[in-house]
C-alpha cells in the first residue's frame, strides 16, 4: 500500500477503510516541553521528527472593519491563540516583567471605562511573589486539594503582609515536592486521590503513582497536615 498524506489516513479511518497506518498524533504540543527538551523546534518540525500526524489549529474569525476592529499589529499568536482582535476602545498591553528563571508578564486591558491589570507567572513557587507584584489571583493545581492554603495566601498578599506571604510561600514550595516523585501529574492526581478526589489514574500514555512514589506523597500531606500520618 503506498504512503497516505495525514489527510488521506484520517479520512480512510473516519470512512471505516484500511489506511496505511494506524493514525498517530498528540492531543496538543506545549512551548514548555518544547523548550525544554527540544530548543528551537516549532509544531511541524515535532510531528515531523517523531513520525506523527500533525494537526494544526484554525480560527476562523476576523476583525468587523465597520466596528473599527483590527488584528493586533502587536501580538504574535501563542499556544492554541487566536490572532487577537482589538480597537482603540478595547485593547490588550502586555509588559515581559524579568525575571531569571520564569516568564512573568504583566497583562494591561484596556476599556472604554477604566484599565484592567493582571500579572502572569506559571510556576507556584513564587506564588506569593506574583501577588505581591500585583497578580489578581492564581489557577494553581494543588489548590485542588490544599485550596486554605492558597485563598491564605491570597489575602496576605491582598493585605500586603509580606511575611505572612513568605511564611506561606514556604508551605507551598515544601508542598511543591510531591511534584519530584515521578510525573508531576500522576504524583498530583496521587494526591488528590488519597483526599477523596478522583481515583488518581491519569490518562495514558502516563502510569499512576508508584505504590513508593504514593507512600512519599501521603507523607508530604502529612507533614503539611492534610492527611494522617502514614
Amino acid at each position: 500500500m503506498p504512503e497516505m498524506t495525514t489527510k488521506q489516513r484520517f479520512l480512510a479511518a473516519l470512512e471505516r477503510r484500511k489506511p496505511d497506518r494506524l493514525p498517530v498524533t498528540t492531543h496538543h504540543v506545549m512551548p514548555s516541553y518544547l523548550s525544554r527538551f527540544l530548543p528551537g523546534m516549532d509544531n511541524d518540525r515535532f510531528f515531523a521528527r517523531f513520525g506523527l500526524d500533525p494537526i494544526h489549529w484554525i480560527s476562523p474569525t476576523r476583525p468587523d472593519e465597520s466596528r473599527g476592529e483590527y488584528y493586533d499589529p502587536g501580538h504574535t499568536p501563542g499556544y492554541l491563540e487566536s490572532p487577537r482582535i482589538v480597537s482603540d476602545r478595547w485593547r490588550i498591553i502586555e509588559e515581559k516583567i524579568p525575571d531569571p528563571v520564569y516568564a512573568t508578564t504583566r497583562y494591561r486591558f484596556i476599556t472604554p471605562k477604566k484599565t484592567l491589570t493582571m500579572v502572569l507567572q506559571g510556576n507556584e513557587h513564587f506564588a506569593a511573589a506574583s501577588l505581591l507584584l500585583g497578580g489578581d489571583g492564581l489557577v494553581p493545581g494543588m489548590a485542588n486539594f490544599a485550596p486554605a492554603l492558597f485563598v491564605a495566601l491570597h489575602r496576605a498578599a491582598t493585605k500586603g503582609d509580606a511575611a505572612e506571604c513568605a511564611r506561606l510561600q514556604e508551605r507551598i514550595t515544601d508542598l511543591c515536592t510531591l511534584h519530584t516523585h515521578g510525573h508531576w501529574l500522576p504524583a498530583l492526581k496521587a494526591a488528590c486521590a488519597m483526599l477523596g478526589l478522583g481515583d488518581g489514574v491519569p490518562s495514558p500514555p502516563l502510569l499512576p503513582a508508584t505504590l513508593e512514589q504514593r507512600r512519599a506523597i501521603a507523607a508530604i500531606l502529612a507533614r503539611h497536615g492534610l492527611l494522617n500520618a502514614p
